[in-house]
């Protein structure tokens, strides 16, 4: 079970001040390195290692494509 903790929305959060939407992104060209890692069961359920490969390589250029229609000048 995760440990979640849930009060009053606007108490006191210490993010409260952090900046959203286009002041809070990386809007530069910035290219964010991910780390992608599954289980062995995740590996089989996909079809083997292939077909995992591809699933994480869509999600990649999906997620850079919403970026591009995005106006988002960042890609991971």
């Amino acid at each position: 079970m995760l440990g979640l903790i849930i009060g009053p929305v606007g108490a006191n959060l210490a993010h409260a001040g952090t900046p959203r939407g286009a002041d809070a992104g990386c809007d530069d060209g910035t290219v964010i390195d991910m780390l992608v890692v599954y289980t062995a069961a995740a590996r089989d359920a996909a079809g083997g290692t292939a077909a995992i490969e591809a699933k994480i390589n869509t999600a990649i250029a999906q997620t850079n494509a919403s970026f591009v229609n995005s106006l988002i000048d960042t890609s991971i």
